[in-house]
């Protein structure tokens, strides 16, 4: 006790010490009445036997939990991992099975602190890093949501193991909001008591979580419009209004098709807006979050850099029609949702939507010029047959892909998003 109970140790045995020193207050009683008796001559050798008796077996099962956590040098969740087994492998008729539920409760009591402070209000307070959840510092980037807030797992005691992932999830989506400016409290006052039924604190991670998910949710669809911000990423991204990818197309063509280091970001920037202007993506409210980009590589580069997680920059001389793509400046907390790896994904399908849409305006360029043949003598339109032939097939095959794109597969899969969206209530 007198070890432990010095400030490198931790608070959980600095908790269990307090708990073992009331036992050896109790003792100091008992040696204290005995001493008593023995002065009033009340006391003989069957009599004191009958009295220390218990407190021997107590003693010595005390010697052995201290023995083995000295030998150990166990901290934290080690201490309280040696407790609750030592609990559990005594017998229900063990007389001594309330004080070792009493010795875990009071070991417990700090980790139960900490854990309640960061279900209730995402708040970390551990002075000797005992706690299961570590706040590694990371700013608001794109790495907040998997690097900010993380597990430890020797610091996660065996009775809590089957809820880390919720805790520290309750944990987040607290910091979250409250890195919006807000703050938040979780209403539930029942502190986790250490407990050899799970159902005594899992009820309470339980209650805390749907709170916190259920908070965040409502801070992202009602306060930040998720959903409105999703549509304006669908309408520009995926091509959403048709007026809006021929008027970029239109404005911007000559821009494109310099080569990718001759292309003057300002002047395509300016383009874009003019895009947005002439078309009904005008009216969509988040238009300024969206920005012109050019990557420097083909789209097949940048898929099989993300698959082969290269870092080397693919520098193949590109035009500026092959490297087009769009941004999205960030806004917290969305930029959680529409992180720089989802918008990666979404940069690759505009750029393949776009690249089609382009060779489709071709298409129809040379139908346009193959009309002029009508003037011409059916002997010589005759030999141009194949041609307008193959051209045809090809401008079939164009429109027929983007349609089983635009509607078979991202419209499909946007009206299930939508579906369930309306039925979610929480974030999970």
């Amino acid at each position: 006790m007198e070890e432990k109970d010095q400030y490198p140790y931790g608070l959980i045995n600095h908790a269990l010490s307090g708990a073992i020193n009331i036992l050896l207050e109790d003792y100091i009683c008992l040696i204290t009445q005995l001493e008593e008796k023995l002065n009033r001559r009340e006391l003989t050798f069957l009599r004191l036997l009958s009295f220390i008796e218990e407190t021997m077996d107590k003693f010595a099962m005390l010697a052995c939990i201290t023995k083995d956590l000295s030998k150990s040098g166990a901290r934290g969740s080690a201490v309280l991992n040696l407790l609750h087994d030592r609990m559990l492998n005594l017998a229900e008729c063990n007389p001594f099975k309330n004080v070792m539920m009493e010795l875990t409760q009071a070991a417990a009591d700090p980790y139960m602190s900490m854990l309640f402070e960061w279900l209730n209000r995402g708040i970390i307070d551990d002075p000797y890093e005992e706690f299961m959840v570590v706040d590694t510092k990371t700013g608001i980037t794109d790495e907040y949501w998997e690097k900010r807030y993380a597990i430890i797992p020797q610091n996660v005691p065996t009775f809590l193991k089957m809820h880390e992932n919720v805790i520290l999830r309750t944990g987040k989506y607290l910091n979250v909001i409250r890195q919006s400016g807000q703050e938040v409290r979780s209403p539930e006052q029942q502190k986790p008591i250490f407990s050899t039924t799970d159902a005594s604190y899992s009820e309470v991670i339980e209650r805390t979580y749907n709170f916190a998910s259920k908070q965040l949710f409502e801070l992202f669809m009602d306060e930040k419009n998720l959903m409105g911000r999703l549509r304006s990423v669908k309408r520009f991204f995926l091509l959403d209004e048709g007026d809006f990818i021929l008027q970029l197309i239109s404005k911007c063509e000559e821009e494109l098709k310099k080569n990718i280091d001759d292309v003057r970001p300002k002047c395509l920037q300016m383009l874009f807006k003019f895009a947005i202007e002439d078309s009904s993506a005008n009216n969509d409210i988040y238009k300024d979050d969206i920005i012109c980009t050019l990557q420097p590589m083909t789209l097949m580069g940048q898929a099989q850099r993300i698959l082969s997680n290269e870092t080397e920059e693919d520098r193949l001389p590109i035009s500026g029609l092959q490297g087009f793509t769009l941004g999205y400046r960030d806004t917290w907390p969305v930029s959680l949702v529409l992180a720089s790896k989802n918008i990666a994904c979404y940069q690759m399908i505009f750029r393949h939507l776009f690249f089609c849409k382009y060779v489709e305006k071709l298409l129809c360029r040379v139908w346009i010029r193959d009309k002029v043949m009508k003037s011409f003598p059916p002997s010589a339109s005759h030999t141009c047959s194949s041609a307008f032939g193959l051209r045809q097939c090809m401008l079939h095959f164009i429109q027929n892909i983007e349609y089983y794109m635009m509607f078979d597969v991202i419209e499909s899969n946007w009206q299930t998003f939508c579906n369930k969206i309306q039925m979610a209530s929480v974030v999970l």
